[in-house]
């Protein structure tokens, strides 16, 4: 089953933004700076990419708690415990499921998005 995250109001709002972003790498590029070219590439590129929101408070706010109830996945991905459980960055993307340990400060958890 396919899941649409964006509706087509922005899916053509996106279009009209990488016309606009490839109309200035051109123009960037007449006036020969390499640099800000590539930025502009670089953004067109992103463009498409998924959003991403980050969700901060304060210890034991329920943010766990709101992550799992906001991704209904009948899991747990983020731990919810009495105690503080969760003291690094957590990323959660979606995908084929494995969990990656970057460094001490975040760990990037990838699902697979069911129906």
């Amino acid at each position: 089953m396919t899941h649409e995250i964006v509706d087509t109001a922005l899916r053509g709002f996106r279009v009209r933004l990488s016309e606009s972003i490839k109309t200035l790498h051109e123009l960037i590029e007449r006036i020969n700076s390499p640099e800000i070219a590539q930025n502009a590439s670089d953004l067109r590129e992103r463009v498409n990419e998924p959003f991403m929101f980050v969700i901060v408070g304060e210890v034991k706010s329920g943010k766990s708690s709101f992550i799992n109830a906001l991704l209904n996945t009948g899991a747990e991905i983020c731990k919810v415990a009495p105690d503080p459980c969760t003291d690094t960055i957590q990323q959660v993307l979606f995908g084929e499921e494995q969990t990656v340990v970057v460094n001490e400060y975040l760990k990037k958890y990838t699902i697979r998005l069911t129906s």
